[in-house]
């Protein structure tokens, strides 16, 4: 018996929850967003993409012993082009500002310490998260399997936020 670990990195895409959601959210409230000066890289995958890939798997006949395998999308992105695509493919204002990591971290920290007695949404993971490095090597997936990225971020982009606008509650529309 084969098993196949598939490891990806944040998912976006119709149906998602979580952070990609979060962001969109900001993004489409024009929420102004201190992450202009941010220079950092990530892998992030695209469901379909992740589905594409899992599929490719279930027909690939070798290798006979328990493999694990990164996947996303093709290109890391940076936060703040993250920021300015998701704008794009929603068709508002990329509403960026440059605020130095200093302050961030140390914003952050103080959402650490105030986080123990109050619920804080901006904390030292949220800043993590929304400002590390983590590029995913998918060398191992590539050689394997040999498949390529089917979605291109733009048009993942375009139909996460299309699912986006349908699927905001009014609730999320008036905030």
């Amino acid at each position: 018996m084969r098993v196949v670990s598939v490891r990806p990195p944040m998912i976006y895409g119709p149906g998602m929850r979580g952070n990609p959601w979060r962001l969109f959210r900001l993004v489409a409230t024009g929420v102004p967003l201190p992450f202009a000066s941010v220079h950092n890289a990530r892998t992030i995958a695209f469901v379909g993409n992740v589905v594409a890939h899992m599929a490719d798997l279930l027909c690939l006949r070798s290798p006979t012993r328990a493999s694990t395998y990164l996947v996303g999308d093709d290109a890391p992105v940076s936060t703040p082009q993250l920021v300015r695509e998701i704008a794009n493919a929603l068709h508002v204002r990329a509403r960026l500002f440059p605020v130095p990591m200093l302050a961030l971290h140390a914003t952050a920290r103080a959402g650490d310490v105030i986080g123990r007695a109050l619920p804080v949404g901006f904390n030292s993971d949220a800043l993590r998260a929304m400002t590390g490095d983590l590029v995913l090597d998918t060398s191992a997936f590539r050689r394997d399997v040999g498949t390529p990225q089917r979605f291109s971020r733009e048009l993942s982009l375009g139909l996460t936020a299309r699912w986006f606008q349908i699927a905001q509650s009014p609730s999320d529309r008036a905030t």
